[in-house]
């Protein structure tokens, strides 16, 4: 008597063309999933380490001002922060000690993280650039509001005002992340949601380099990440005494 044995099919048989699509469709969703989420983070990484440069800008300021009777200084209508001159420079730390300057601290926090990421090391140790900016103050004369580099007695060039005089210190805007200028209140849509004038090589706009606000200090030397449309409200509003630039 014979045994007849059927034939065993295995399950070992390959992927048919849907079930390829299927999977090919899936591991696209996820590789693009995964890139949004890495890129959020590293934007995020990129945004905070911008609001750390300005901590550290506004405990250099604190210093100072500690040691000149609450005195703030400004470089009027330049560009801030240069390196071979900013009384600042002294409170910042650095990496050569028998500097007057501290050249590297200096040029590595003068700019913003995300800018810096497109640059060599070269060219951050060895350019002109800065993306920080120091409003001027507004003063009430005569029942206007006024640049306080208006004001009589006030030198254009080195300009000092005292700190001690805000009356609303945490919502003072004592630098702001933008183009890179000394800039008025009226400068303030320009300095970040135009188009940046210094360098021509920084390409991207203030207010895009972290996803559409940008990192302030404030008088009490805080760090806000504030909206694009905070910033265009205070532009808007300087000819009324708008706090954030106020002196008084």
């Amino acid at each position: 008597m014979h045994t007849v044995i059927g034939k065993h099919r295995t399950s070992m048989a390959g992927f048919t063309r849907t079930e390829l699509l299927v999977v090919l469709g899936v591991g696209a969703i996820l590789s693009g999933v995964m890139g949004a989420d890495l890129n959020q983070a590293k934007s995020k990484l990129l945004q905070q380490a911008c609001a750390a440069n300005l901590k550290q800008w506004g405990m250099a300021i604190d210093l100072y001002a500690q040691d000149y009777n609450g005195s703030c200084y400004y470089i009027s209508n330049v560009i801030n922060f240069d390196d071979t001159s900013s009384p600042y420079g002294k409170y910042i730390g650095g990496t050569n000690p028998l500097l007057p300057i501290p050249h590297d601290m200096m040029r590595t926090i003068r700019y913003c993280p995300e800018v810096a990421s497109r640059m060599t090391q070269n060219q951050i140790l060895g350019t002109s650039l800065h993306t920080y900016s120091m409003p001027i103050p507004m003063v009430l004369t005569r029942g206007a509001y006024q640049n306080y580099d208006s004001s009589p007695g006030v030198d254009l060039n080195n300009m000092f005002f005292p700190l001690k005089k805000l009356s609303t210190p945490s919502r003072y805007l004592l630098m702001i992340d933008s183009g890179g200028h000394t800039m008025h209140c009226i400068d303030l849509a320009s300095g970040t949601i135009g188009n940046n004038s210094v360098p021509a090589s920084d390409t991207v706009r203030a207010i895009d380099r972290h996803g559409g606000g940008v990192n302030c200090l404030f008088g009490d030397f805080h760090v806000e990440f504030v909206s694009q449309s905070t910033v265009a409200q205070h532009a808007a509003n300087c000819g009324n005494g708008d706090q954030w630039f106020l002196l008084q």
